[in-house]
């Protein structure tokens, strides 16, 4: 393993650590999640697979009535997908394959990229995509995703997520 691979496996850690912070503790994030969605316009049936760094899901029921609204942004089921861009080669290449955040996208309320501050300009981001910035141990939101109303998994789907969930850092 090089030095940039190295380094960029300590600034995604510090990444998941400090999103965590920033969406609170009423959310679960879970890391390498694969999704699975059928292909359109195809003669055949087929699936296509997503693979998103993270998805996280709010498990507050205080907020549950607002996991339809897209004016509240936190609450029970309200899910992002987000995926963490190090350097610019590895954005330029996820916006040369639109397709392959389908399925991650259809999963989720909201969808960001993260980076350190400055890799992304707002201007360069797809339509619907919002925009998460690392710097110095703190996530600031710059763009905010636009808001649809998510896929529900299936229950194949549902069992790997819960599958994931041995990932979390228990108290």
């Amino acid at each position: 393993m090089g030095n940039k691979e190295k380094s960029n496996r300590v600034l995604v850690k510090q990444f998941f650590s400090a999103l965590q912070e920033f969406l609170g503790e009423d959310f679960i994030l879970l890391r390498e999640v694969l999704f699975e969605l059928p292909l359109k316009n195809r003669k055949s049936f087929a699936w296509t697979e997503g693979r998103i760094d993270c998805w996280a899901i709010g498990l507050c029921e205080e907020y549950e009535s607002f996991i339809d609204d897209p004016n509240h942004h936190s609450g029970f089921g309200m899910t992002y997908s987000i995926e963490i861009k190090v350097d610019k080669s590895d954005y330029n290449k996820e916006i040369a394959r639109p397709w392959k955040r389908e399925p991650a996208y259809a999963f989720c309320n909201r969808f960001y990229f993260y980076a350190p501050k400055g890799l992304i300009s707002p201007r360069e981001l797809p339509p619907r995509t919002g925009l998460l910035e690392y710097s110095n141990g703190e996530v600031a939101k710059v763009v905010e995703a636009s808001w649809h109303k998510a896929r529900i998994p299936s229950w194949e789907q549902i069992s790997y997520l819960f599958s994931k969930v041995k990932q979390l850092p228990y108290k």
